[in-house]
């Protein structure tokens, strides 16, 4: 009877032996799930502050170019303005100088009539 009571505490032992190890390779395997899932969130959460980084430098690299062209754009509008002024003072100057010049010749013509 002692060697069954034995034997039995020996498979009992065994069996809870088993449990415990099963247990413990379970949780293992949760904990190693749990980390793979920390991980992929963490990846995750890079890709999309990395793509935010990207819109956020594109966005400023447009802005910047915008700027870059509305300054050239300003800056030819003040050369194109500053030709025609040009061209009109010359274009008065050069009329003036024909209104002297036709006078003057008036004026010879006049005393050569006299």
């Amino acid at each position: 009877a002692d060697s069954l009571s034995h034997e039995s505490q020996l498979e009992s032992q065994a069996s809870r032996d088993s449990a415990a190890s099963e247990s413990y390779a379970s949780q293992r395997s949760a904990d190693s799930l749990s980390h793979e899932s920390q991980a992929s969130r963490a990846s995750e959460s890079q890709a999309s502050e990395s793509y935010a980084s990207q819109r956020s430098a594109d966005s400023l690299s447009h802005d910047s170019q915008l700027e870059s062209q509305a300054s050239r754009d300003r800056a030819s509008q003040a050369s194109a303005s500053e030709s025609y002024a040009s061209q009109r003072s010359a274009d008065s100057l050069s009329h003036e100088s024909q209104l002297e010049s036709q006078a003057s010749r008036d004026s010879a013509a006049s005393e050569s009539y006299a």
